[in-house]
């Protein structure tokens, strides 16, 4: 038992770091479609056009660690 966990190990390892780069791209994807959301959408859902702009300009892998955080993971 204790073999068989050590070798699924690497997949274990390879999922997180897999599910890191898709959170990661998931985050570039969003902050590129600010810069191409219309100013009055903005408005509707509360953005400050300022403060999506600031978020744009952040680069994809700063994001708080909450935000990759999934219950019972």
């Amino acid at each position: 038992m204790i073999r068989a966990l050590r070798l699924f190990a690497p997949l274990r390892r390879s999922r997180s770091l897999l599910a890191t780069l898709l959170g990661w791209q998931s985050l570039r994807r969003s902050r590129r479609a600010l810069t191409f959301l219309d100013p009055r959408l903005m408005a509707d859902a509360g953005i400050d056009p300022r403060e999506a702009m600031q978020e744009t300009e952040r680069p994809f892998w700063d994001a708080p660690p909450h935000w990759f955080d999934r219950p019972g993971h």
